[in-house]
């Protein structure tokens, strides 16, 4: 059995009063939804792996979580993103973000 901690944060920047609601889920242990902004910048969520458990769609042994990001401002939820990451840092862009980030901010097609 191996303990993970995932550390979630938004990306550098001028967040704007953006909120990111984020869930995380590894086999059936699922996060509390985590809520980004910017008097709370990142959190963590724990999971443990067992090298012998099977996940449906992955490898044996994954060690990786799903997540799930709607970012808003105000009271409107204006984009979400869904996702797979095995990384022990998930970084969330926004508008206006700028460095580093895990992955694009989603644009309106």
């Amino acid at each position: 059995m191996q303990h993970r901690v995932i550390t979630v944060r938004l990306a550098e920047g001028d967040d704007g009063g953006v909120v990111a609601e984020i869930g995380l889920q590894h086999g059936g242990q699922s996060s509390p939804t985590l809520a980004l902004h910017p008097g709370n910048r990142s959190a963590t969520f724990e999971y443990d792996v067992d090298e012998a458990e099977e996940i449906p769609n992955q490898p044996r042994g994954w060690r990786g979580y799903s997540f799930r990001i709607e970012w808003r401002w105000g009271y409107a939820r204006e984009r979400s993103y869904s996702g797979e990451s095995n990384a022990d840092e998930l970084i969330v862009p926004f508008p206006g973000s700028g460095g580093e980030a895990s992955f694009e901010f989603p644009r309106r097609g």
